[in-house]
């Protein structure tokens, strides 16, 4: 019986016990069970019915029935659906791009933990069911994942609370759950959708920095997918919602010494910072502000957002320095005219080069790094809009920053050539959320002929996501297979961030301290 039947044996009234008349449960596969039914060869087994079927003179197929019989049919139907969905997400022959999808997805390490506790269990119901009822367009199975779904919220809410009496879950158990509930879209709503990936991320990484570091031991190859998943997508998370991201301190990136060595682990640190950033440039930039702020607080702010972007444009100049990286539109050799996006950039006159990267773990290095340089210099511009008098403590001006902003923007632009190629759907969803921040800065910038360059790339890019993908053979197509990643959930959320003109800006009359810088 499939996962899916059994289940909705369940939801018939059926039972998983077996009637007495019931035949015991076989000792082989079902392709073994056939050849023995054909008498063609019995002795002829697979090598796993081989390697569990003992010797001696026929109680093997006694003892291994009784040994399947204690086997919980409700885990061996959770295994089965896993399978399933892992099948899907993470096949056998992949783009090279997915390792870095691998390096730090907790998923391909969850049939080597135990999942056995009712949250774990339930989380990997959610998931498994919403994916197998979305393929079959089964409603039923849909509304399964959502009371599973429902379990889950249940016993976080018990764990966080601290009600419940005995201590049922780990906080490995609550933070794994968060970060899987983050990927759960396929069963609901879509307004919903958008604000899962950000509030689970969100909240598993708010409950790790409550228990501390020693919650999880990076020794242990579950718990470092966990920490590794937590520290890269919630930077994005908490630069969206302006929150401190908790990487910040210094206990928690100590963690990175049991990590895998990788370009990450001189770069990263660069890139935590900018949140709590965020956050503190936030009370100064409120209108009729209660409490005026201290112009000292105001300048250092400033002068750190300035090095901010420094540190990271300087960094990726050191990155890309002897790597292979220009592709120019004067030769057509260099673009794949199946690809949407290419057939567009070479149309346009805009830009006429674009970005080669070593490879993708090299280009992700490069645009995160750009990006949020982009979002440092807008909130940097914005600051000296309500206190210009901050230009003072700083290098440059404010067309001098907004003319780096502008090259920072464009280089984004130019990685898109390098990203379409990708068959990936996550670095699709990526490349839109990024194409749409930069439109942003460019119609805060005045730049109409950029500003059309991106509306156009984001049609060609949606077109790339919704087309078909071609099968093994190449001649005809298939559904496109899906991602885990979230990140495009996060579309338009950086918006406020980039808006350094068209937002509101604290006058003097507004604000005793901007009064205090203008009289000097």
């Amino acid at each position: 019986m499939s996962a899916a039947a059994h289940w909705k044996h369940q939801q018939a009234g059926g039972s998983n016990k077996r009637e007495k008349h019931d035949r015991p449960l076989p000792a082989f596969c079902k392709d073994c069970l056939e050849r023995r039914k054909d008498d063609d060869d019995p002795q002829a087994l697979c090598e796993t019915c081989a390697t569990f079927r003992l010797d001696g003179d026929g109680e093997s197929d006694k003892t291994l029935a009784t040994w399947y019989s204690k086997i919980d049919q409700s885990a061996v139907e959770r295994i089965q659906l896993l399978n399933t969905f892992l099948n899907e997400h993470y096949p056998s022959s992949v783009e090279p791009e997915v390792y870095l999808a691998r390096h730090m997805s907790l998923f391909m390490n969850l049939p080597l933990v135990d999942i056995s506790s009712p949250m774990m269990s339930s989380a990997v119901d959610t998931l498994c069911l919403a994916h197998l009822g979305t393929n079959r367009k089964d409603q039923r199975l849909l509304h399964a994942s959502q009371t599973a779904y429902g379990r889950v919220l249940a016993s976080i809410m018990q764990a966080v609370s601290g009600k419940g009496g005995k201590k049922q879950y780990t906080p490995r158990d609550v933070i794994a759950s968060c970060l899987l509930m983050s990927v759960y879209n396929d069963g609901s709503p879509g307004e919903i959708r958008a604000r899962n990936y950000a509030t689970h991320l969100f909240g598993a990484a708010q409950y790790a920095q409550a228990c501390g570091p020693n919650c999880l031991d990076p020794e242990r190859p579950f718990d470092q997918k966990v920490l590794m998943w937590v520290r890269f997508q919630t930077l994005f998370v908490c630069a969206a919602k302006r929150k401190k991201f908790f990487w910040e301190e210094r206990r928690w990136r100590d963690k990175e010494d049991r990590f895998p060595p990788g370009g990450s682990r001189d770069w990263f640190p660069l890139l935590v910072p900018l949140p709590g950033m965020l956050e503190r440039s936030d009370p100064f930039l409120k209108i009729n502000a209660a409490t005026p702020p201290r112009l000292q607080q105001v300048f250092k702010l400033c002068v750190e957002l300035d090095s901010y972007r420094e540190r990271l444009l300087s960094w990726v100049e050191t990155d890309f320095a002897g790597r292979p990286g220009i592709a120019a539109i004067t030769d057509p050799e260099n673009f794949d005219f199946e690809i949407e996006e290419h057939c567009f950039i070479t149309t346009s006159s805009t830009f006429t080069t674009f970005h080669v990267f070593v490879n993708p773990a090299h280009a992700m290095r490069c645009i995160v790094s750009w990006i949020l340089a982009l979002i440092s210099d807008c909130t940097l511009l914005r600051l000296i809009r309500t206190y210009p008098a901050a230009t003072t403590f700083l290098k440059r001006s404010f067309h001098e920053i907004e003319q780096k902003a502008y090259f920072t923007a464009c280089d984004i632009c130019k990685s898109v050539y390098y990203y379409s190629v990708l068959n990936s759907l996550a670095y699709a969803h990526m490349l839109y959320v990024f194409i749409d921040l930069t439109k942003t800065f460019f119609e805060e910038y005045g730049g109409e002929k950029e500003i059309g360059w991106c509306q156009a790339c984001m049609i060609a890019t949606k077109l790339r996501i919704e087309r078909p993908s071609k099968d093994e053979s190449g001649k005809g197509s298939t559904r496109r297979r899906g991602t885990l990643c979230r990140v495009g959930d996060l579309l338009g959320g950086f918006e406020r961030a980039c808006r350094y003109r068209s937002g509101p800006v604290v006058r003097p009359r507004d604000c005793e301290a901007t009064q205090q810088i203008e009289g000097g």
